[in-house]
């Protein structure tokens, strides 16, 4: 399963808290880090349990953030990935209560799942 499928296959994260944000500048790397994959189905019978992942994004060429950091907590509300061409993977990002994430890289993966 390509990873946008393994989004999909997520409830394209709905619901889950980025706990962490870290760019490295120098290796154009962004790390998301999130408190429950499976949020989108808590509560469910089919709920498997609590899950942290962390999305590494590498050689990233765009990236647009526009948040509210007065607001306690970033949620996402809707995570959706494309390919933008034979090399850039596209990712968008919607946050709740507000705000966007755009990334554009080569690659794209999720440690520890």
């Amino acid at each position: 399963m390509n990873i946008e499928d393994r989004i999909k296959s997520l409830g394209s994260l709905h619901d889950t808290i980025i706990t962490s944000i870290i760019w490295s500048a120098e290796k154009r790397r962004l790390i998301i880090e999130i408190n429950d994959l499976n949020t989108n189905t808590d509560g469910l019978p089919e709920y498997p349990g609590p899950m942290r992942g962390t999305f590494v994004f590498s050689e990233v060429t765009v990236l647009e953030l526009t948040v509210d950091l007065a607001v306690d907590g970033l949620m996402v509300y809707d995570w959706t990935m494309s390919r933008k061409g034979p090399d850039t993977q596209s990712t968008s990002i919607s946050l709740s209560p507000g705000g966007q994430m755009i990334i554009d890289c080569l690659s794209v993966e999720i440690a520890g799942y």
